[in-house]
């Protein structure tokens, strides 16, 4: 399943993201966040505390909100991942005509941050499947040669 199993650079599954959550019987339990994530959001907060906000609603797949926290954390690669894994997420949740734009432009973002890998799979998963090959067997270190060649051969 690639959303879930694609880390962010750099980041690392917290313990138990949101179980001090459950703990606490008010908007925290209600929203899903724990007070530490309401005190970062509701102040000032340094780059570091944005980063590590978005990191726990990255493991979350709550990508959108982790898009936003990256960039108010001025963390522009994680961003984009976010926005890919969000955007794999619509894709696989539509029609498969109409998903091509949205594993193109996950495909475009991946790219962008050298996640060579999950780029052809949105590539194969859009029907791209000579380009899904050419990134398999080009981009991907080290080069991908029997996924390069199922998609040759598709």
């Amino acid at each position: 399943m690639q959303g879930s199993s694609t880390a962010a650079a750099g980041l690392h599954k917290p313990a138990a993201a949101g179980a001090s959550a459950a703990a606490h019987g008010s908007l925290v339990s209600v929203c899903g966040l724990s007070p530490e994530l309401l005190h970062v959001l509701r102040t000032s907060s340094s780059n570091d505390e944005w980063r590590r906000v978005g990191e726990e609603l990255f493991w979350e797949q709550k990508y959108e909100r982790a898009e936003s926290c990256f960039r108010r954390g001025g963390d522009e690669a994680n961003a984009k991942l976010c926005r890919a894994e969000h955007l794999v997420l619509l894709a696989k949740s539509t029609e498969p005509g109409e998903a091509v734009s949205l594993w193109c432009a996950a495909c475009q973002l991946y790219k962008q941050i050298k996640r060579w890998e999950q780029a052809g799979n949105c590539l194969q998963s859009a029907g791209m499947f000579h380009q899904a090959a050419d990134v398999f067997r080009g981009q991907c270190r080290p080069p991908l040669w029997a996924r390069a060649a199922a998609c040759y051969t598709t």
